[in-house]
């Protein structure tokens, strides 16, 4: 292992034998505190089809994984105590990365073997195009956990067909690196973080698609508690974002009295796409219908709220402080 000093900041290098057929993709994974799935992702990792030309750990606060990551090619952690938002984080990463297209996991999922191969393909016939994987389930979390997943992630299920959409998870998504630095990045902002950077790579005349064979199974977190709160936030951090600029559903905001009728809309797109696409999930949607409806309730109060509680607004975060002249082609 090799040990760099970044200012303040600690990088650790595992080097390793290096894998067969690599492509030219570095993979940022934000990570905040203790991070019991990294391992497990790491290791998925190293048996892609293809290997990355880098994974770049962005760890932040106590518990620093590098004990815990055994050797892999190319693999470099950098830590620091303070804590950074995800986006924040993400682009820390963005701005250390060296390949030509930056793909973004979270440190909670496990990606299929050919998740990369399948991503850079498609990032290959569609180069100016921001890519949303799809997200399943590694864990159900059980009944609350599932249901969770049902709504938070209702957009990019591994059962949708491929096309255009609005939007995609920040938990598996990639794109030029070029385009996103010149975008300056992910806005900070502690949630809906990849709806507006979605959005503006839309309105700079990228094309926002959806690839469903680039899937990760997602550790769903068991509980009634988890699922309320969590998504209950999803939704305050999505009207704040609304409120910042204009994105998909942002009128709504203007036209407060419907906004209480959100829930109604989400989850008829949920089980809409269930029922249109999803022939193995709906015994199990049908099953969760009434936690389902219960989460889609849990988000549209957190969006009511958010509309009006003030709220820290702070300003994008700036990459001037972290980019680095690069000599490589992108």
């Amino acid at each position: 292992m090799v040990k760099e000093q970044l200012g303040s900041t600690t990088t650790f290098v595992h080097d390793a034998a290096g894998l067969g057929a690599v492509v030219p993709v570095s993979i940022v994974i934000p990570v905040f505190g203790a991070a019991p799935f990294l391992p497990a992702l790491i290791d998925r990792l190293d048996r892609q089809t293809v290997g990355p030309q880098e994974i770049l750990v962005i760890h932040t606060g106590a518990h620093d994984p590098t004990r815990l990551i055994a050797a892999h090619p190319r693999l470099r952690i950098i830590h620091q105590e303070d804590r950074l938002f995800a986006g924040e984080a993400r682009n820390r990463g963005l701005a250390e990365a060296a390949g030509r297209w930056v793909a973004f996991l979270d440190s909670d999922v496990l990606p299929e073997p050919d998740w990369l191969e399948n991503m850079h393909a498609a990032l290959c016939q569609n180069p100016r195009s921001i890519v949303a994987g799809s997200v399943g389930v590694a864990h159900t979390g059980g009944y609350w956990g599932l249901s969770l997943w049902a709504i938070e992630f209702s957009s990019v299920h591994p059962y949708l067909p491929d096309r255009e959409m609005a939007g995609g998870s920040s938990a598996n998504l990639a794109a030029s690196r070029r385009d996103l630095l010149a975008l300056g990045g992910y806005p900070r902002i502690k949630s809906s973080e990849d709806v507006t950077l979605a959005a503006r790579c839309r309105a700079a005349g990228l094309t926002n698609l959806f690839c469903s064979g680039a899937v990760v199974g997602h550790h769903n977190i068991p509980g009634l508690n988890h699922m309320v709160s969590h998504l209950a936030s999803l939704g305050l951090w999505s009207a704040v974002a609304r409120r910042r600029e204009a994105l998909p559903g942002s009128f709504v905001i203007r036209l407060w009295p419907l906004a209480g009728f959100l829930w109604i809309y989400r989850l008829a797109l949920v089980y809409g796409r269930v029922l249109r696409w999803g022939k193995g999930y709906r015994t199990a949607f049908l099953i969760r219908l009434p936690a389902v409806i219960l989460a889609a309730l849990a988000w549209n109060w957190g969006f009511l709220y958010g509309m009006f509680v003030r709220v820290s607004d702070p300003n994008d975060i700036s990459l001037s402080g972290y980019a680095r002249n690069r000599s490589s082609s992108v």
